[in-house]
């Protein structure tokens, strides 16, 4: 965070804030997968920074301390995100950088200076909300030929919630990854990797090495909604956006003669 004077504070301890570097470094060398994130979120009183700019002390502090993954917060008064790419950039790193405006700022075909953009608010555990996000990234992945969503300017309906999908099952937590997977969303966790039982719950998905590929290998598109279908006959159905619940055949006719 900076003071009034535009000096950069670490919102770490004195006494921590010199070994950060060694602290990153040493975690990234155990997993290539582990990502580090520093929410740029300050509020500045400085009147130099009231038009909702950085400055290259943020960037620096960044760069100083070893951080690779940038996610600017809707909560921020810097709002300027040219700007922010274009100070990143001046570092010579190359930073992965998440525009969190949730759906309030987003990429288009000629304008992404993030890597990934936010489609809504955030995500909760329970499992409509899971839908209901997953349904926000359609305006970015409808155009076949020429879709917003694509590499360097990925559609993002938030970190995933696997090993704490409600309901806590094998299948509803299947399922939210493999969603994710499929329209090309980064798959950032975002449970407590010390728990244990969630852990042991999502590792057998999170590993899936088939899937990570789908979501993965660019093929000119990044995934897409095909159909959908109203889970009722009758020409109006429910309201468009409803959901269909699917229970396990028991073989009485009333659960015969479906076909999709």
């Amino acid at each position: 965070m900076r003071t009034a004077a535009g000096e950069t504070n670490a919102i770490f301890p004195p006494s921590f804030t010199p070994s950060l570097p060694l602290f990153l470094d040493l975690f990234s060398s155990l997993s290539p997968l582990l990502l580090f994130r520093v929410l740029e979120n300050a509020h500045d009183v400085n009147a130099e920074h009231i038009l909702g700019c950085p400055d290259v002390g943020d960037t620096s502090f960044l760069f100083e301390m070893g951080f690779d993954n940038v996610k600017i917060d809707s909560c921020s008064e810097f709002r300027n995100l040219s700007l922010w790419e274009q100070l990143l950039n001046q570092t010579g790193r190359a930073y992965i950088i998440e525009d969190c405006f949730q759906g309030g700022i987003v990429g288009n075909l000629s304008w992404c200076p993030f890597t990934h953009f936010r489609t809504g608010g955030d995500l909760s555990q329970g499992w409509n909300d899971i839908a209901n996000k997953l349904q926000q990234v359609r305006p970015y992945t409808r155009n076949t030929t020429t879709p917003i969503s694509r590499p360097g300017c990925w559609a993002f309906p938030d970190m995933l919630q696997v090993g704490q999908v409600s309901p806590s099952t094998q299948e509803a937590n299947q399922a939210h990854f493999g969603a994710w997977a499929i329209v090309s969303s980064p798959l950032i966790l975002g449970m407590n990797l010390s728990d244990q039982a969630a852990m042991n719950l999502s590792w057998p998905i999170i590993t899936n090495k088939e899937v990570v590929k789908v979501n993965q290998q660019w093929a000119g598109h990044p995934g897409k909604l095909v159909r959908e279908w109203f889970p009722s006959p009758g020409e109006d159905g429910p309201a468009k956006g409803s959901f269909a619940w699917a229970m396990a055949c028991d073989g009485t006719a009333s659960q015969t003669g479906w076909s999709v």
